[in-house]
């Protein structure tokens, strides 16, 4: 193996990333890359990932077991976005307490 093919030298390369794509959040274009989960994409734009008519809610586990981070995909709401993956032009709504749009 030469030292151009090796899995160090990959690594300082940087992270590699899905395709370049758009998720629409409360009607606010957010870039983000296939591959991340939906509370990656919002996190990159704010500190907060829902909200419901009391706080806002953030990342805690990060592994779908706690359901801090719920929002609404497509209308259908419970969905947890730290564990959903994004795909391009996805519909996503934080606000738990509002009505949801289908």
């Amino acid at each position: 193996m030469d030292a151009s093919s090796s899995p160090q030298l990959d690594r300082l390369a940087g992270p590699r990333r899905g395709s370049a794509l758009t998720i629409d959040v409360d009607g606010e274009p957010i870039p983000c890359f296939a591959g991340e989960t939906i509370a990656v994409a919002i996190l990159t734009v704010r500190s907060w990932i829902s909200q419901d008519a009391v706080r806002r809610r953030g990342l805690y586990c990060g592994i779908g077991v706690c359901f801090e981070c719920v929002v609404a995909v497509e209308g259908v709401p419970g969905i947890r976005a730290c564990i959903t993956l994004v795909h391009e032009g996805m519909f996503v709504q934080t606000r738990l307490d509002a009505e949801i749009d289908a």
